[in-house]
């Protein structure tokens, strides 16, 4: 039988094993980078809020930053198609939007609409804004072609849902004006204009906020094409029109009065057109 200081050396051996072991585990621990953890339906609410305050704010620059961490944060936990995810992607989208970096803001909105698409389905309600939306980035973007496509089939998509004279496809049918018009197709846009002017008038009225707006998009494409004797009597209407509901004093009265004064300008009348200008230039800088 051995004795208790015989099994020292044993205890001392198996003692140090132990010691290597745990030096071993913490070492390993403190290598390891640490568990990233997607943020919570709650976490991305409340990151998602700031982002929108800095891009109203005017800050576009610290949003995208800050969108961009928050995707990073969410990685593959949820996908472009969920609704938060989708909020911060379209955040960012506007950020890079704010700063003129057009085409990058047309990536991140085809990657929420490829997602939608693949999950929902083209005309679905969810889908359809998602298109408009590159549509419009794509537009400024330069690529007013590829805009028109996607106009086209956002109106289309509305007009089965809601109706081919409904606020919505007439509101898309103004839009895909303005892809034609940026790609030299003026009297196509004229014609699309002019048609959605009429039904909007009908369907909605004349006061119309959607009316009111197509009207004065309508009136700039006729003042640039020269046809003063149309662009006159819209650009007065909306002036009109908007005086009444808005007051004199509303920046988008005081816009609509800028643009009549510009069209009479370049019609010939420009004493005319000049004293409407400096009005609208005097009002604004009295606010």
């Amino acid at each position: 039988m051995r004795s208790g200081l015989a099994l020292l050396p044993a205890l001392h051996f198996n003692l140090s094993l132990r010691a290597v072991a745990l030096a071993s585990c913490a070492a390993l621990v403190a290598l390891a980078p640490a568990r990233a953890y997607a943020p919570d339906a709650r976490q991305i609410e409340t990151t998602n809020r700031e982002i929108e305050a800095l891009n109203r704010s005017g800050k576009p620059a610290d949003a995208e930053r800050k969108a961009r961490a928050l995707i990073a944060e969410i990685g593959s936990a949820r996908d472009s198609a969920d609704p938060l995810a989708r909020a911060t992607r379209t955040a960012l989208a506007l950020a890079l939007f704010q700063q003129g970096r057009f085409d990058d803001a047309a990536r991140e909105l085809e990657t929420i609409l490829s997602a939608l698409e693949a999950k929902l389905g083209k005309d679905h309600p969810e889908t359809l804004p998602a298109a408009d939306n590159l549509a419009g980035a794509l537009n400024r973007a330069g690529k007013p072609d590829r805009a028109e496509a996607l106009y086209r089939r956002v109106q289309s998509g509305y007009a089965k849902q809601y109706g081919a004279d409904s606020e919505a496809a007439l509101t898309l049918q103004g839009k895909v004006a303005v892809a034609l018009a940026d790609q030299g197709k003026k009297e196509a846009a004229r014609a699309s204009y002019a048609d959605a002017y009429a039904r909007l008038r009908k369907a909605l009225g004349e006061d119309a906020p959607a009316t009111l707006k197509l009207a004065q998009n309508y009136g700039m494409l006729l003042t640039d094409m020269g046809d003063h004797k149309t662009a006159g009597p819209v650009l007065q209407d909306l002036y009109e029109r908007r005086k009444r509901k808005l007051g004199a004093d509303n920046a988008d009265t005081l816009s609509a009065l800028a643009l009549l004064g510009a069209d009479e300008i370049l019609a010939g009348n420009a004493a005319a057109g000049l004293e409407k200008m400096d009005k609208a230039a005097a009002q604004r800088a009295a606010e």
